[in-house]
């Protein structure tokens, strides 16, 4: 698959995970995909799959994630993202991302997420604790 293909599979993952598809999200993975974040570090597809779970708790309803740039070379799609959704806690959440991500054979096999964990901290306060 070409470059193309790749930023159309990234463009169709976080379609899906916007719309609260989980399912149709974790599909696009191979099963021995990776995602890692800062402050967790690497989870497989299983335990990333938890973490969203997680998240349907503490969100009022599913992270919309609207990709502004992506550029995409060889297996790898980068990727500029903004969030947005409501919390649970009466807050709003609404922040920057860049993801690079890798794939092949048609599927996601490795994600890493670059975001400003001390606002997301402040967003959500204890209910990230909870997570782990």
């Amino acid at each position: 698959m070409g470059a193309s293909e790749n930023k159309q599979i990234v463009t169709e993952m976080f379609a899906h995970l916007s719309a609260g598809r989980r399912q149709q999200a974790l599909d696009l993975m191979a099963e021995d995909a990776t995602w890692w974040s800062p402050g967790i570090g690497v989870t497989t597809k299983a335990q990333f799959a938890q973490m969203m779970a997680y998240m349907d708790k503490i969100m009022k309803g599913p992270i919309r994630m609207a990709l502004k740039r992506m550029t995409a070379e060889d297996d790898r799609v980068a990727a500029e993202a903004e969030s947005d959704g409501d919390v649970v806690n009466g807050k709003h959440y609404h922040n920057t991302y860049h993801f690079l991500v890798v794939v092949r054979d048609g599927k996601v096999r490795e994600v890493k997420e670059y975001t400003d964990t001390g606002y997301a901290a402040e967003v959500f306060g204890d209910l990230l604790t909870l997570a782990r």
